[in-house]
């Protein structure tokens, strides 16, 4: 139901989210509250590559969610 379409789109929303922190220099903390950060720099925040992987995952998620929403207009129109 809806409930589990929020729950999903918050749940991608974050890993999302960690994966972009994750490929720049800056890292993310995975053991918190241990200091030590980890990281795979493929890009520098604000730099050439950062929007190209925002416009590609942008587009990635409307390709997904579209066919996700043809799924449910399709179960409706039943």
């Amino acid at each position: 139901g809806i409930a589990g379409g929020v729950v999903a789109a918050l749940s991608i929303g974050y890993v999302v989210h960690l994966a972009g922190d994750f490929v720049t220099n800056s890292g993310i903390p995975l053991l918190w509250p241990i200091k030590r950060r980890y990281r795979l720099p493929l890009a520098k925040t604000g730099g050439f590559v950062e929007p190209v992987i925002v416009l590609a995952v942008t587009v990635w998620a409307g390709i997904v969610q579209w066919g996700a929403l043809k799924g449910t207009i399709a179960t409706l129109g039943a």
